[in-house]
Order: C-alpha cells, then structure tokens, then sequence
C-alpha cells in the first residue's frame, strides 16, 4: 500500500523529442514523496516496464538519454516514499526522431545551354528531402530548390547566360540535415553571330 498521503503524479507529457532522447514532465501531486521513479518499456505499453531512474523530491521533469533514434519507447512515474511507491500516472509512448540522413554523393553538375544546369548524385538514405542552394561566388549561397526524396536529378532553370555557378545539395529529414555535397559549372554564353 501507498504510503498515507503519497499522492500520484499526473499528467505526463513530453518537453522534448530529439533522435537519441525524450524529455519527460509530469504534475507532482505529493508533498511527502522521497522522488520520483521512471519506467519505460521498449515498444508499446504492453511490453514489460523496468525503472531506468529515479528523481529526488519535487522535481517533475527528466531527460531520458541514450536512445535509439527512431525506436518506439513507453513511459510512466510513480512518486515513491519509505517502503512503496505510489500509483502510476498516465502511461504514453513515443518514437524518437529518425537519425540525420546520409548525405548524398557523386554529385555532377553540368551548364544546358544558356540558362540552365542540371545536376545529378547518388541518392542518400534516410532523407524527407533535399536541399538545393546556388551561389555566385561560392561562399555567399542562396536557397534554390526542394528535391523530393529519392530523386536523383535536378535541373536548375532561369539563370544568367555565362556565368559561373557553385551549388550544393544535402538531405534532410525529421532528424536533422546531412552534410553538402558540392559543385560548380559555367552556364553557356550567348551567341552573338559576331
């Protein structure tokens, strides 16, 4: 039995979801709790809870670390005083973030005509979506162009003829972004018959 007046936590919730942690807060309802423990399962909350720590008095919140990125974790706290623990609050479950992408490689960059360069990569994996940004002088870059996830392929339109371009591509997901892959090419001039 629950010590007399070891009222039970309340209202569980997250502060914070990140790839490798979760952050917890709950409503501490007790005036006499010794701290708090925190349970987690691995999956959902059918599976088997062990206590991965516990809290001194009167602290309602706990980052939990160590996590495997987009792994499905359960959780509940109980108060605990002398001999017994009081009863659980609500129990939630939460996934982590995916991990960051790879970043994708082998990127090629060639100019099509005056106006245009197409460039290509090998995909990377784990990515939402790329990002495409261009750049005149190679240091000051500006946002180009989203690149679905699984694409290959991107042709960059609408550019000034003979002109030097630097451009890069990452990935991204939930998780974070990768790191550039980088490149360059010289837009054809202009004709002029002379």
């Amino acid at each position: 039995m629950p010590p007399v007046g070891l009222t039970a936590p309340t209202g569980l919730t997250t502060y914070s979801i990140a790839s490798t942690s979760i952050g917890l807060t709950w409503q501490d309802n007790s005036d006499n709790e010794g701290g708090f423990y925190v349970y987690r399962a691995e999956g959902n909350s059918a599976q088997p809870f062990t206590i991965i720590r516990g809290t001194p008095a009167n602290i309602n919140y706990v980052l939990t670390q160590r996590l495997v990125s987009g792994t499905t974790y359960s959780f509940k706290i109980a108060a605990y005083g002398t001999g017994a623990t009081s009863a659980f609050t609500n129990t939630i479950t939460v996934k982590t973030l995916p991990g960051a992408p790879t970043a994708p490689t082998k990127l090629s960059v060639i100019a099509l005509g005056t106006a245009s360069i197409r460039m290509n990569w090998t995909d990377a994996i784990g990515e939402d979506f790329y990002n495409i940004d261009r750049s005149l002088n190679g240091v000051n870059y500006v946002f180009g162009a989203t690149a679905a996830a699984g694409s290959t392929t991107y042709t960059l339109t609408g550019l000034s003829a003979g002109t030097l371009y630097y451009v890069r591509i990452n990935a991204q997901n939930a998780g974070g972004t990768s790191s550039y892959a980088t490149g360059s090419a010289t837009t054809e001039g202009i004709d002029l018959g002379l």
